[in-house]
């Protein structure tokens, strides 16, 4: 009877020997898989820092470029938002730069209802759009 309490035993432990160099080659694999994950995201996270160090650069040129410029700039966006305007444009039409930052909706800045439409800058017909006598809300002819 001892004899077959130790072979059970003898079993048992064979058997949670296996299952543990089972659970070591699960673990290697892990390993591996890992480190490869880790190399990749170490390479995507540089890529990243490298885009994001070009396109601070290239806003920083943009800004410049817009604070410096003599012309009047603004841009508006899909929402129909002011996405940019630059300092010689708030200047133009006579709106505090600071409100202009809040990217504000079109139709909230009563000095530009001509932006609304469409228009078309030196115009024959219709002149110049940022004449202020000759501003237009759309493009269309008579």
């Amino acid at each position: 009877m001892i004899a077959f309490g130790a072979a059970v035993a003898l079993g048992c432990m064979a058997l949670m020997l296996h299952r543990l160099r089972v659970q070591f080659r699960r673990l290697d694999e892990s390993t591996v898989v890992l480190t490869v994950r880790d190399a990749d995201l170490t390479r995507a996270a540089a890529a990243l820092q490298a885009s994001e160090t070009n396109l601070a650069a290239k806003s920083h040129e943009l800004k410049i470029a817009l604070t410096s410029m003599d012309q009047g700039l603004i841009m508006i966006d899909a929402e129909n938002r002011i996405a940019v305007c630059n300092r010689r444009a708030a200047v133009i039409v006579d709106v505090p730069v600071s409100f202009m930052a809040l990217r504000p909706v079109v139709a909230t800045v009563p000095q530009l209802p001509w932006i609304a439409g469409e228009f078309i800058l030196d115009d024959p017909v219709l002149g110049d759009a940022t004449d202020p006598r000759t501003r237009c809300a759309s493009n269309s002819r008579t």
